[in-house]
């Protein structure tokens, strides 16, 4: 019998899949939501042979870094490429302005280049029609995104908030909103 080793995506999706599924089971009397850490672990035989010692990894996703909340689609701001917007309650720079893929901003928080935005976008399109396509339609739940300003991959996880804002945040606490 042969058995698959475990990859490091996969035990990501695993956790990501596990803290969505818990950050809306919890809260106290006051309504507050308080943050969740969920941890997956599994264990998998290495190199296809059972009888190797198993590898073990483990990953921790913090619940409370998806954001959740419903925004209004009359909260949210319209600005030329380089505005400084606030989007949700948060600060953020108008990237990328057009029409295309049923959006027509995206922005970038604080700790967002606006060259990682741009990498978002392509990464979150690709395949897709620009004047056919809604990319609400088509949203997936993580995407990785290579920065261009570190040279690593991130992981960002893809949050509807509303009819038309859609976050994606990740890595180092960045967040790419799009509308």
């Amino acid at each position: 019998m042969k058995l698959r080793t475990t990859t490091p995506r996969l035990l990501t999706t695993l956790a990501a899949a596990g803290t969505l599924t818990l950050a809306g089971c919890t809260g106290g009397d006051d309504g507050a939501v308080a943050p969740e850490t969920v941890t997956a672990t599994e264990t998998a035989a290495t190199n296809g042979d059972p009888a190797a010692p198993a590898a073990e990894a483990t990953v921790t996703e913090d619940a409370s870094a998806a954001p959740t909340d419903d925004v209004p689609a009359d909260d949210l701001p319209y600005g030329p490429v380089g505005s400084e917007v606030t989007i949700a309650g948060e600060s953020a720079t108008v990237c990328i302005h057009g029409d295309g893929w049923g959006t027509n901003i995206w922005a970038g928080n604080a700790n967002t280049s606006c060259e990682f935005v741009s990498e978002a976008h392509q990464a979150l399109v690709e395949g897709l029609n620009a004047t056919e396509d809604n990319i609400r339609n088509h949203l997936r739940e993580q995407v990785t995104v290579n920065s261009p300003v570190t040279g690593q991959d991130y992981v960002l996880t893809c949050v509807p908030r509303g009819e038309r804002l859609v976050t994606c945040s990740g890595g180092e606490g960045a967040a790419v909103h799009f509308y």
